[in-house]
């Protein structure tokens, strides 16, 4: 032992610092310990007495991996909307509401069952058929073409 943890406490001022200090650390393990009840406390509350069965169930079944996979998902889709995507994706659902009301307000709902018509006995395709027979003779026909027609 070292003379100074031999020697007699004569410093009353000294005296008093460790006292002060051991009166601190006894009030830290106090607030630690009441903490702790509390957690205790907490944990030991009927309503999660009450959930325990259920907590059971989804460990048993693997319910609560899955929960705890879904909130890293969600975690993870939030931290990827940043505010320029946000934004992106309101502009988006505003341009399809435009086109959603110009359709309304064309009277396309009442082409509707002549389209469905078209589409379920073939004419629609037939249509489109036609529509590119025509262009391609168009395409075909030149000027030159068309004066050695009107000389024959």
């Amino acid at each position: 032992m070292s003379e100074d943890e031999t020697r007699p406490v004569e410093d009353r001022a000294e005296v008093q610092q460790i006292a002060k200090a051991a009166g601190e650390v006894a009030s830290l393990i106090v607030r630690a310990a009441a903490e702790r009840a509390a957690s205790m406390e907490r944990l030991m509350s009927p309503e999660v007495r009450a959930a325990l069965p259920a907590i059971a169930r989804l460990v048993d079944n693997g319910g609560l991996d899955q929960l705890q996979q879904l909130a890293q998902l969600s975690g993870a889709v939030e931290d990827a909307l940043s505010d320029d995507i946000v934004a992106r994706l309101a502009d988006s659902a505003s341009e399809g509401l435009d086109l959603i009301d110009q359709l309304n307000r064309s009277g396309l709902k009442r082409a509707l069952p002549v389209l469905t018509r078209l589409v379920d006995n073939g004419d629609l395709e037939r249509v489109a058929q036609l529509a590119r027979v025509y262009g391609a003779a168009e395409d075909a026909i030149s000027d030159d073409v068309v004066a050695r027609l009107a000389d024959s």
